[in-house]
């Protein structure tokens, strides 16, 4: 059996640097698409990121409104409203302690015993879910920075997720019912899938 070493010297110079040329070039075109496939999945990521912030942002905005009108009654449907869109694996909207909210009578409790009145109405039943550890990295960092902290992770059969927190900020608005003590209210935890 010939060895390639002793096939490639049996060439003629010519059809050696043909081939060793023919090399370099098949190695060049691999790594430019390589490349071009890692750079494209990288935009692909940013306009997912620049989406997914707008939706946070809307979805944020959209809460602050129903709340400041008065109508916290219906926060909970409105979140379950948004756990329907399909592009959404999970939404939650947690209390600084990473409790979900609206799941309870506290917030009614504290608001409508801040207000002097019942001005909303207790649940008829209670649950609390905790979802993220009070001492969670990146609860903890939210609530410091006051910015919206995006994760990169792999979910359930090796799925590529996006679970981004944004802080949901106790404003001026807020103070009738919720007092100045905290600047940020809680949380919004939103997931959602890459592939």
């Amino acid at each position: 059996m010939i060895s390639v070493s002793k096939l490639f010297q049996s060439f003629s110079i010519s059809a050696r640097v043909m081939v060793s040329t023919a090399s370099v070039v098949g190695i060049l075109l691999l790594w430019i698409i390589f490349f071009s496939v890692e750079r494209q999945e990288k935009t692909i990521m940013a306009q997912n990121e620049r989406t997914m912030t707008m939706m946070v942002t809307n979805v944020i905005s959209a809460l602050h409104t129903i709340m400041k009108a008065g109508y916290a009654n219906i926060a909970h449907d409105f979140v379950a409203d948004i756990r329907k869109d399909k592009n959404i694996i999970d939404f939650k909207i947690l209390r600084i302690n990473g409790q979900e909210a609206f799941l309870d009578n506290k917030t009614v409790n504290d608001v409508n015993r801040r207000l002097g009145n019942d001005e909303f109405s207790s649940r008829d039943s209670e649950e609390i879910r905790q979802v993220l550890d009070p001492k969670n990295s990146d609860l903890l960092w939210v609530s410091e920075n006051l910015r919206l902290l995006p994760r990169y992770m792999e979910g359930v059969g090796g799925r590529d997720l996006l679970i981004y927190l944004a802080p949901i900020i106790n404003d001026e608005k807020c103070f009738r019912c919720h007092g100045r003590d905290n600047r940020l209210r809680g949380v919004v935890q939103l997931t959602t899938s890459l592939t």
